[in-house]
């Protein structure tokens, strides 16, 4: 898989879907939860797409270039548990229990 320069193997990526998954899964996500994924085109965007589902979680994208008014209405009416993104800050007034989570901190876990 191959996005601007970034190459990715499908082993690779499966490797670091599994990773992700546990992550999300050790912070909050539980089967049938439901997160939001906020990312540009990457090759992130589908590796977190796979994690999502491998924790057993639904999933919402939200576009980062939407105003934070926009992402706050999804949040809600999703009833999103999580956000995942590369520096995602949660909109004011998002549910407290909503947690945002750093793509690179999920990928760095071992």
């Amino acid at each position: 898989m191959t996005c601007g320069e970034r190459q990715l193997t499908y082993a690779e990526l499966n490797a670091s879907a599994d990773r992700v998954a546990g992550y999300l899964r050790a912070h909050g996500v539980a089967a049938g939860a439901k997160v939001g994924i906020c990312l540009r085109p990457s090759v992130e965007w589908p590796l977190c797409v796979l994690a999502v589902v491998k924790a057993g979680a639904a999933f919402l994208v939200l576009d980062p270039a939407d105003p934070p008014a926009r992402h706050a209405e999804g949040i809600a009416a999703a009833g999103l548990t999580a956000v995942i993104g590369r520096d995602y800050r949660l909109p004011v007034g998002s549910a407290a229990a909503v947690r945002s989570i750093e793509i690179e901190d999920a990928l760095a876990a071992a």
